[in-house]
């Protein structure tokens, strides 16, 4: 099948023909798109390989993530679910039709389940729970001696493979209750058992007579006393002597499950071999501590497990447990060890020192995939990594990485990989490339949305969307393979060739004042105001760390604000305000939006109230609110939709059936500011809201800032719950502008931002270190942690781990 790969307005640009013969006799079936309208996509088709390698690229806002995730996507997961037949369809999305669409996985932007960890987003601490649920051993966490525990069938092989003609008996240790021995003897004697030994003698129930004797020692049977209980310990009930024969090993089996049973885990076996020799042999499978009276549970994947019944320490939240230290499991596991490897070591170590760590000990099966997944992390760069280490303190790229191993380990085949943006913050694709080649080279497609060159160079079809954001965007611009891209009339044709170039750096004066860091074991750093001030280096160097880790914190303290993190850090120098840019997603309330997020949307309800509708219904600002009763609507409470759970980590929301997305009620919609109502005030894009709204101060100045951050296509609406981490870094970085900008000076402002160029197309990555330096110039210490080269460029301070390498 020959793929034809032409861009709309046809004329020589590249097919797949030359391509398909390096994918080397693999089947190159066709994904074809009729009619895809999500958001602002302008009824478009496009094809593209299901055993191929895609990239999508186009500047933000231009309809690359409404084509792959609002319509792919979101198809292949309902055609996935309606399959399955079970629970309420979903909704189908903006699309005439699909055909040749796989099974498709989407590796989105991360968004970690409180308490998640390395381990956890990784699977491996799945797997190490079920290796030293096999072969590890438990110990007393008072004296640390190990406590050995035998599953049940190991003592009846043990037993069964004595010579045949060895006599065993079996016993049960048992614990009496002080006072309780009579009744404990009694309740034997209702069970059917005949012996008990006590004190090392063996001793007939029938014997001890209806009430056992005060005392054995130094007395008969016949002549002692009964009206107290008394007998020596150890006490053990005998639970059945048998002789080693083929005929007997279903009760040997048998009377080693009574005699467990009965000991609570603990069995005695007393063996006189056919020699005459006698040994008493111990078994344990519950590991116990009688010095110290600890009592564990028997190792599995379980008790390795954080938040099962038999592993989890049992706190309410073990980040703030002192007795667990963070872990969440109980002493039985945390006291555990495989060799000389307790747990908690093993999960504090860097990644790609465990597989050396565990050897061989193990499960081969279990061994093998953990190896496989440690070397796709370690490929990835992220075999520094601990386990252990909790995902809200790993640097975006680093989440980044680290989701999309997770997801790709399963070794699937003939499915579609939808992924957003897999290399975002990173100073070297290459290893995510080569991931996601390999995904294609076990028989999967990939489509994949970036902005790095070496992706778009990976790929066998890319396809560009635009030209400009919004309603500017949603039209296909190329498609075709990457060779061509670079002579394309596209915004990344441009960037490709050379025709958009990285920022200058800022100049500042160097007599300002600035703020000097401090940490024990630290790198020191200096933040001038005025200037802008890039942290970088490679993965894993500490970035973020330092940025948002230290300097943030250490800020906040020096305002007399709590905050946590780098408690020993000292900053110096003056500080009026401290502003923490992260690309953490915006506020996850349902009703939440960019107009409020913003803080526009309450001047807006006042345009709203003072209508001259609205002043004759007597309705005021309050009515126009999504958190007031009056003028929302009452079935999705302002929030414009109702949600389907398909599980603990996946939720999809539908527009609300009674308001249909609009979130206000008849009543409020009747009321129209300069011919909009509400909800169609909502549904404006932010670029064209801010010329209908330039003329009102509180309203126009942060819409101007929202055009200047790149997101002018969004609407008012939209959920903050839907934006990815860097629209939300970029919404916050408009309302500090607007603030700044609203003033003379930004005068001792500390501007702190993590990978502010992370997952942006250059030409939006020029005009963010453009924003950046403007904030700069206005008196601002702006701190930027970026391996992003254009931020560098852009930067008039550069620190690399430490070491200042340009003044």
């Amino acid at each position: 099948m020959i793929y034809e790969g032409a861009s709309p307005d046809a004329s020589g640009l590249l097919n797949m023909s030359d391509k398909m013969s390096e994918i080397k006799g693999r089947s190159l079936l066709i994904i074809d798109i009729h009619g895809a309208r999500a958001r602002n996509l302008q009824d478009i088709d496009v094809r593209l390989p299901a055993r191929g390698l895609t990239a999508l690229v186009g500047v933000s806002g231009s309809g690359k993530s409404s084509l792959a995730i609002d319509v792919i996507h979101a198809e292949g997961r309902r055609r996935l679910l309606a399959a399955g037949g079970g629970g309420r369809p979903l909704p189908r999305p903006a699309v005439d039709h699909i055909g040749g669409l796989p099974p498709t996985i989407g590796i989105l932007a991360p968004a970690p389940l409180p308490g998640a960890t390395v381990g956890s987003i990784s699977g491996i601490a799945g797997l190490l729970a079920v290796v030293y649920g096999h072969g590890a051993t438990v110990c007393c966490p008072v004296c640390d001696r190990p406590l050995p525990a035998t599953r049940l069938a190991a003592v009846s092989s043990t037993l069964a493979a004595l010579p045949e003609g060895t006599r065993v008996t079996l016993l049960a240790p048992l614990r009496v209750p002080a006072g309780r021995l009579g009744a404990v003897l009694d309740e034997i004697r209702r069970q059917g058992f005949a012996r008990v030994r006590a004190g090392g003698r063996m001793l007939r129930l029938d014997d001890l007579g209806a009430a056992a004797p005060a005392s054995l020692s130094g007395a008969s049977l016949p002549s002692v006393a009964r009206s107290s209980v008394s007998l020596p310990e150890p006490l053990e009930l005998v639970v059945d002597r048998v002789r080693v024969r083929p005929d007997r090993l279903d009760r040997i089996r048998e009377a080693v499950g009574a005699a467990l049973a009965a000991g609570v885990g603990r069995l005695v076996a007393l063996v006189v071999h056919t020699d005459g020799r006698q040994e008493a042999l111990a078994f344990a499978t519950v590991p116990r501590c009688d010095l110290h009276g600890f009592v564990g549970s028997r190792p599995s994947a379980e008790l390795f497990t954080p938040g099962t019944a038999t592993g989890a320490c049992g706190c309410g939240d073990p980040r703030a447990c002192g007795d667990c230290g963070g872990l969440g499991l109980d002493a039985a596991a945390r006291g555990a060890r495989l060799g000389e490897l307790c747990l908690e070591d093993a999960l504090g170590m860097p990644l790609s020192a465990l597989p050396d760590a565990l050897g061989a000990a193990g499960p081969r099966p279990v061994l093998r995939e953990l190896r496989m997944r440690v070397g796709a992390l370690s490929d990835l760069g992220l075999g520094h990594l601990p386990l252990a280490r909790p995902a809200r303190a790993l640097a975006s790229g680093e989440l980044r990485r680290l989701w999309l191993a997770g997801r790709t380990a399963a070794e699937l085949t003939g499915v579609l990989y939808v992924v957003d943006e897999p290399a975002a913050g990173l100073a070297d694709p290459g290893p995510v490339a080569a991931h996601l080649r390999a995904l294609v080279a076990a028989g999967n497609g990939v489509l994949v949305v970036t902005h790095r060159r070496e992706l778009i160079s990976a790929a066998e079809r890319v396809i560009a969307l635009g030209p400009g954001p919004g309603h500017r965007g949603g039209r296909v611009l190329y498609a075709g393979a990457p060779e061509g891209l670079a002579d394309s009339e596209t915004p990344t044709g441009r960037w490709l060739s050379g025709l958009v170039q990285a920022p200058e750096a800022l100049e500042v004066a160097h007599d300002l004042p600035e703020l000097r860091l401090t940490a024990p074991g630290a790198t020191e750093l200096k933040a001038r105001y005025g200037a802008l001030t890039a942290v970088t280096g490679p993965s894993g160097a500490g970035k973020s760390a330092l940025v948002i880790g230290t300097l943030t914190p250490a800020a906040l303290r020096r305002l007399g604000r709590a905050s946590e993190g780098a408690p020993h850090a000292q900053l110096d120098g003056p500080l009026e305000r401290v502003v923490a840019l992260t690309r953490s997603a915006a506020t996850r309330t349902p009703r939440s939006c960019v107009a409020t997020a913003l803080k526009i949307w309450a001047p807006i309800r006042r345009l709203l109230a003072a209508t001259r509708e609205a002043r004759i219904r007597g309705v005021g600002p309050e009515f126009f609110s999504f958190n007031r009763t009056g003028g929302r609507c009452p079935e999705c409470e302002g929030s414009g939709v109702e949600h389907l759970d398909l599980g603990p980590r996946e939720r999809l929301t539908r527009p609300c059936p009674s308001c249909d997305g609009e979130r206000f009620g008849p009543a409020a919609l009747s009321i129209r500011y300069r011919g909009l109502n509400a909800a169609e005030l909502l549904g404006l894009e932010v670029e064209i809201a801010a010329g209908l709204l330039a003329a009102h101060r509180r309203v126009g100045g942060p819409l101007r800032a929202m055009v200047a951050v790149g997101l002018g296509y969004l609407p008012l609406g939209q959920p903050t719950a839907s934006l990815s981490g860097g629209e939300s870094q970029r919404l916050r970085l408009a309302g500090e502008l607007a603030r700044i900008e609203g003033r003379t000076r930004a005068t001792h402002t500390l501007v702190c931002l993590d990978a502010p160029l992370a997952g942006l197309h250059r030409a939006d990555a020029a005009r963010i270190a453009g924003v950046l330096q403007r904030l700069a110039r206005a008196g601002a210490a702006v701190v930027c942690a970026s391996a992003d080269p254009w931020m560098v460029a852009a930067a008039s301070h550069v620190a690399r781990l430490g070491a200042t390498t340009r003044e």
